[in-house]
């Protein structure tokens, strides 16, 4: 009999859920909670990538992969070196996606400020 905790607490949810849907929500809900804070989005996403990962490591340790002789320590930078670097991809386009979206935003001001003088110039009577 396996008396792990984690493992009780998740076996009454579907296994697609048990490891995807726990992952994301604590992604979300990490998120959600340093967002409110610390207004930043990238540092939020920092650290609920952190936290997820945490999650999803000691969930996949628990539920899917049997024991595997090696220490965790171990194990757990095996799992965050590879979560990383798929995370990685994830934080880059939202990263680009947020940046691009302020320097959009100050593009549209100083055109909109140029078309306001400009068409100020042409109707001047």
């Amino acid at each position: 009999m396996d008396h792990d905790p984690i493992r009780r607490l998740v076996e009454g949810l579907p296994r697609p859920l048990r490891l995807l849907g726990v992952g994301r929500l604590t992604d979300l809900a990490v998120f959600t909670l340093v967002l409110g804070h610390h207004p930043h989005p990238l540092l939020a996403r920092l650290v609920s990538l952190a936290a997820a990962t945490a999650v999803t490591w000691r969930l996949n340790r628990a539920l899917t992969f049997d024991r595997s002789g090696r220490r965790q320590a171990d194990e757990v930078m095996r799992y965050a070196m590879v979560a990383a670097t798929a995370q990685a991809v994830s934080y880059a386009a939202l990263a680009s996606a947020r940046l691009s979206r302020r320097g959009m935003s100050s593009a549209r001001r100083r055109c909109a400020s140029s078309c306001r003088a400009s068409s100020r110039r042409r109707f001047r009577c």
